[in-house]
């Protein structure tokens, strides 16, 4: 297992809650890792209640060519260990990284076009695959169910509009489910198999990459099968 040190060397308040920390590595030239994995992520500060040094999984945000950095998408929980910690971070501060680890991949080759599910910060992986699709300028039909609970909570929001906008090939498909969503013009409400069906032309033909907390995947995943989806076209990264 590989162990690095790291020093923070941005910091971004992308929403509220949603904080971006990039993250160099002095000793190596490049860390070298694939579109959806994760890293485990150590502080001098982040013990349990014995005292024991303790890390937290974080998915990496960035893709594989942006070499000068990594990228984490980290939300900030009231009373959590880390988030406690990461309000607080500046810049040049160090941190320890093992990894990379995890199988949540894209296809090397996929048969059909990709489809992806993200839900809150489910969205990190799946934006390392999208960065690393878009240096091909994806060369496949792709198309991003991304849901967040308010308009505030959306991460990442410029560039996936940017994406929408400037590639034919990726369609961005945004839901608000919260309260609030009055304040939102586009669409609201859950994703429902009614809704995927529309969107995606031959459902059962195509590869799913879902991405959120275990309820979202859960949903997500039944819904897909209830289309005719083969259960080995689903990849999901579930957490919670």
């Amino acid at each position: 297992m590989q162990e690095y040190t790291a020093k923070i060397t941005e910091i971004i308040q992308e929403t509220k809650f949603v904080k971006l920390i990039r993250i160099s590595f002095p000793e190596l030239k490049k860390i070298t890792f694939f579109p959806g994995q994760f890293v485990m992520i150590g502080h001098k500060n982040l013990k349990n209640d014995a005292g024991i040094n303790i890390e937290r999984a974080f998915s990496i945000a960035s893709a594989p060519h942006q070499k000068n950095h990594l990228e984490l998408c980290i939300k900030l929980v009231e009373g959590g260990k880390f988030s406690d910690l990461c309000k607080n971070f500046k810049i040049g501060e160090q941190l320890t990284v093992k990894g990379p680890f995890g199988k949540f991949l894209l296809p090397e080759h996929p048969s059909g076009n990709l489809i992806f599910f993200a839900g809150g910060t489910g969205i990190a992986p799946i934006m390392s695959m999208l960065r690393h699709l878009q240096k091909g300028r994806f060369s496949q039909k792709t198309i991003l169910f991304f849901t967040f609970r308010e308009p505030t909570d959306y991460i990442y929001q410029k560039e996936l509009e940017e994406l929408d906008k400037n590639y034919a090939q990726f369609t961005l498909l945004p839901t608000c489910t919260g309260q609030k969503s009055a304040d939102w013009s586009g669409i609201k409400g859950r994703f429902t198999s009614v809704y995927i069906k529309e969107h995606v032309a031959n459902p059962a033909s195509q590869l799913y990459l879902v991405c959120g907390n275990n309820d979202f995947a859960k949903d997500i995943k039944a819904y897909l099968v209830e289309l005719g989806v083969p259960k080995d076209h689903i990849k999901t990264e579930a957490w919670g």
